[in-house]
């Protein structure tokens, strides 16, 4: 009966350490796969906001840029004739020339 009790107490032990020892491999393993599954994900978020930023700047510069030439084209039109007294004169010019 002694000979048998440290028998058993020992292969329980080396059971119960193999077990712990699978069972640390495994969490670790699970821990590895859980961070690398959030570190892909914040990765997404990150490449999708920076993605959704640069083409919020991009539609906003568009639009300042279709702004700006509305803007310029409609002051090119207002003050077309006295801000151009050249192209008046070309203008009178060419209709002498013709007249001629």
């Amino acid at each position: 009966s002694p000979p048998s009790s440290p028998s058993s107490s020992t292969f329980l032990s080396s059971s119960l350490s193999l077990s712990s020892s699978s069972f640390l491999s495994s969490s670790s393993f699970v821990v590895f796969t859980i961070i690398l599954i959030i570190l892909i994900v914040i990765f997404i978020i990150i490449i999708t906001t920076i993605i959704t930023i640069i083409i919020n700047l991009f539609i906003i510069l568009i639009i300042i840029i279709l702004i700006v030439i509305f803007i310029i084209i409609i002051i090119r039109r207002f003050y077309h004739h006295p801000h151009h007294p050249h192209r008046h004169f070309h203008h009178h010019n060419h209709h002498h020339h013709h007249h001629h």
